[in-house]
């Protein structure tokens, strides 16, 4: 068999490709023509001889062959960008970007990123908290080294910390009121508001969307107020405002998982040892942060991840 030494520009397009799952939104993040990226593919498919994704309309998945190759091209670009940096003996490694979920509390982890930040005090953590699209966004063009996101799934590439319930939240108040049933949420391209929507559907439960929000501080505002009641993790919920699913006739849906997501563009080391530490120590936090239903409503996390 011949050698075949393979372009990193080609590997890394893959591995944006499948984590936006759309040529056209790699385009954008790459600032290059989507034919552009379509040919880079092709030509990787050449030399791999197999096809890689299947292409629904401008959504793309990954075929059987294309979910192999995965993991062997996500090393690749890591090796790749851990020898650059070594080589060059740069010193943008001292800074992680951490990137959190909303309704996930930086004060959640305060006892695990202090630790951590002890043992490496030459290190700077920077956070962000905002919705799963702009999180994914940022991974993807390494304005992100890691995210906490919650995924109805696993997904491919991202490793699981565990599940969590997802609960209603509100008044009870809102529910005795005449059909249809208001709802809080935020704006478009939130699973939690598609999620709510189609469980009440199934339902046969008539809802009305009463307010939209920008940010977990204005949603947990008009959920307290009574205007309507929303769908969240169980996650930090104050027990006043959780909805008994069954008692209340409102859908029971599954648990989804806390996902931690990594950048494709590769992590420093400093980076990865917060990775590893993450997997090891929140799995064992996450039960009693997803059981803590008892904090007054004085409590209510406003700048959450």
């Amino acid at each position: 068999m011949r050698n075949v030494n393979l372009d990193i520009a080609l590997l890394r397009t893959f591995v944006l490709t499948h984590q936006l799952g759309s040529m056209a939104r790699t385009a954008d993040v790459v600032g290059r023509s989507q034919s552009a990226v379509s040919q880079q593919m092709s030509r990787l498919e050449e030399i791999f001889g197999q096809q890689l994704f299947l292409r629904q309309g401008r959504l793309t998945s990954l075929t059987e062959a294309g979910i192999a190759a995965l993991p062997f091209a996500e090393e690749m670009l890591r090796l790749n960008d851990e020898l650059v940096r070594v080589a060059a003996k740069s010193d943008d490694g001292k800074e992680i970007r951490l990137g959190m979920a909303l309704d996930f509390s930086v004060g959640m982890l305060n006892a695990l990123l202090r630790e951590f930040q002890q043992k490496n005090p030459a290190v700077r953590l920077s956070m962000l908290t905002d919705r799963h699209t702009v999180l994914s966004e940022k991974l993807a063009n390494g304005a992100l080294d890691l995210a906490l996101m919650f995924s109805e799934n696993e997904p491919q590439g991202a490793h699981s910390l565990g599940r969590v319930q997802q609960v209603w939240v509100g008044q009870r108040s809102v529910l005795e009121r005449p059909r249809p049933l208001q709802l809080v949420v935020f704006e478009e391209q939130c699973g939690f508001r598609t999620r709510a929507l189609l469980a009440l559907a199934e339902a046969g439960i008539a809802a009305h969307i009463a307010v939209t929000c920008s940010s977990l501080a204005a949603l947990w505002v008009a959920v307290e107020s009574g205007y309507g009641i929303a769908l969240r993790t169980a996650i930090g919920v104050p027990k006043p405002l959780l909805l008994d699913a069954s008692d209340s006739l409102l859908p029971l849906l599954p648990q989804v998982h806390l996902c931690l997501h990594q950048t494709p563009h590769g992590l420093h080391t400093p980076a990865h040892q917060l990775r590893r530490r993450i997997m090891d120590g929140l799995p064992q936090l996450l039960p009693a942060l997803a059981a803590d239903v008892s904090r007054p409503l004085d409590a209510l996390p406003d700048h959450a991840a």
